[in-house]
This record gives structure tokens, C-alpha cells and sequence, in this order.
């Protein structure tokens, strides 16, 4: 098993050649694969410690999978639940990673886009629908059969995709296609890009706005997805005057595209356990913490992760 050392020239870390002690410069030299970075002298103390400890407990590093990855943090987070303290380890860890890719004994990176937050706010789970009391909100009747067509397509962006209000609106045609079955969420200032499959009806939703009412409106211009009766973009404000129109629907709840999108991301971590870092990617967290949280606290299914990914012999 590697361990890690030190080696400074005036406070700073130098580079040299690899030895069979793998000293610490060299897995920290290398975000541009070359020994021209250097680190400041108590990251790499910090770092150094770390990564010793992390190796002794997991003499089969080298060779680790993101979802083992995923295993090692939920084991240090019982040890240390102060989140700065996991956000350090796992950037030390990064590092030993970044080492075995420049040192050519890994072609990938497994934790490259695992990031933690150093605080996260619990949820509360006040006010959230199971997914039987969402799809209510694809019945409600409306006066015009053209408006039953967009508001129903439009909330199952909400409900399928968990989409945030302003994600909906800012939605355009050339997003969609029906051909293949798809949908692109463009990256925004705080959530990053996502691609959805359509199921079979959700894409029947979706073709009868279009092709029923959308296509319908006389004069459009706009590129948006989804439009008013003018032929003007749904805004964010309109979508969420929209959902106000649907509270008698649950008089005594807080409906809401927040608790719609909380709701929905629950629903895919604790009743249809998808894993982890795939809801991660289908809500648009750029932080795996910020989707960690809307995890149902389970002993039992930290034992079933665990076993996963540790199996015993």
C-alpha cells in the first residue's frame, strides 16, 4: 500500500520524480497533468493525512467505483457529521484519484463531479404529495379543451420531470423532441442540464398540446414550449399563478412548484429507489448533498447500501 510524504522548498510543495513511497506533490501537482501547480504547504499536511488513513481503511482504493465512493462517504459521514470536515476528505481523496490518472494507473476519474456541500439544510417533509395526489392535478377538467391539453402537459413537466417553474418556462421547441422521445433541460445559473426520456404517456400528453392546441394558434412567434391563449411565452409568474387556480384541489396543503419538485424527488430516492447519484443527475444538482437530503432517514437502508457495495465474503 502507498503512503503519502512530504516534500517543501520554501513552504511550498516541489516536484520530482516518482518513488515507490508516492510522495504527496506528486498526486498533487496534476489538474493540467503537469508539476507546475503547486499547493500550499498545510493543504498538503491536511491532505497527507487524510489520504493515509483513507488508504489504510481502503487498501482497495486503486480500483473504486463511484457508488463504492458513495459508500465510503456515508461510512465517514456517521464518523463525522460536521460537513466541512467530509467536504476535506473528499478533496483529498479527488487528489489521489487526480495521482492515478497522471501516473497512467486509471483511465477515469470516479469521483471527479461528486461534490458535497460544507452546509446543507435539512428538508421538511411538511406538505409533500405522494405521486397518486400529483397525477390529480392531470384530471382537473377545464372550460376549454384546448387549455385542458396545456395545462396538463405543463404539469407533468412538473410532475415527471420534477421541473422547477422556472425551468418550464424557460423551455423552447427546439427543446422537445417527440421523434426520438426526449427532452433537454438546459444548464442554468444553478442547476445543471438534464435529459429525459419520455414514457408512453407523458408523450401522448405532450403530442396533444402540440399538435391539438399549440399548432392551432393563429399568429405565433414565439419559440417557447408552452404559450398562453395569445400566443405569448408562459412565464414563471404564470406558471405559478397557474398552480394557485389547483389549491382547492388539497385546501389544507401548501401546493406549490417547490413542494411539487421536493415531492417528486422524493418520491424517485424512497419509493421508486433509484440510486443516489442518479437522482442527483435527474434533478439537476450540482451537489449530491442538496439531493442526499430528500433521502428518508433509514438504518435499514444504509445496512442494504452498505451490503451493495461491501459486500461480505
Amino acid at each position: 500500500m502507498a503512503s503519502f510524504t512530504i516534500t517543501s522548498i520554501e513552504g511550498r510543495l516541489s516536484p520530482r520524480s516518482y518513488l515507490p513511497i508516492i510522495t504527496l506533490e506528486d498526486s498533487t501537482s496534476l489538474a493540467s497533468s503537469s508539476c507546475d501547480q503547486f499547493l500550499a504547504l498545510r493543504s498538503c499536511w491536511s491532505y497527507a493525512y487524510i489520504l493515509n488513513n483513507f488508504l489504510a481503511d481502503n487498501p482497495d482504493a486503486a480500483v473504486y467505483s463511484f457508488q463504492q465512493l458513495v459508500g465510503v462517504i456515508l461510512t465517514l459521514k456517521k464518523t463525522y457529521p460536521n460537513p466541512k470536515t467530509l467536504v476535506a476528505k473528499l478533496c483529498a481523496i479527488k487528489r489521489y484519484y487526480d495521482f492515478l490518472i497522471f501516473t497512467g494507473q486509471r483511465n477515469d476519474h470516479p469521483c471527479n463531479r461528486f461534490n458535497l456541500k460544507a452546509t446543507a439544510k435539512p428538508l421538511i417533509a411538511s406538505d409533500l404529495f405522494s405521486m397518486a395526489e400529483l397525477e390529480q392535478l392531470l384530471q382537473r377538467e377545464e372550460r376549454f379543451p384546448s387549455l385542458k391539453a396545456r395545462n396538463t402537459a405543463l404539469f407533468s413537466m412538473l410532475i415527471y420531470q420534477g421541473l422547477r417553474s422556472e425551468d418550464v418556462a424557460a423551455l423552447k421547441l427546439r427543446h422537445l423532441n417527440l421523434d426520438e422521445g426526449m427532452l433537454y433541460v438546459p444548464r442554468s445559473r444553478k442547476y445543471n442540464e438534464r435529459k429525459f426520456v419520455f414514457g408512453i404517456h407523458q408523450l401522448r400528453i405532450m403530442e396533444k398540446y402540440l399538435y391539438e392546441y399549440r399548432a392551432n394558434l393563429k399568429g405565433i412567434v414565439s419559440e417557447a414550449l408552452f404559450i398562453s391563449t395569445r400566443g405569448l411565452p408562459f412565464t414563471h409568474e404564470g406558471i405559478k399563478y397557474l398552480i394557485e387556480t389547483f389549491k382547492p384541489l388539497f385546501p389544507d396543503r401548501n401546493l406549490s412548484a417547490q413542494n411539487i419538485r421536493k415531492s417528486v424527488i422524493m418520491h424517485w430516492l424512497n419509493k421508486l429507489n433509484i440510486p443516489l447519484e442518479q437522482v442527483q443527475l435527474m434533478a439537476g444538482h450540482r451537489w449530491i448533498s442538496s439531493t442526499e437530503k430528500y433521502r428518508e432517514a433509514s438504518t435499514e437502508k444504509d445496512r442494504e447500501l452498505m451490503e451493495r457495495w461491501f459486500p461480505l465474503e
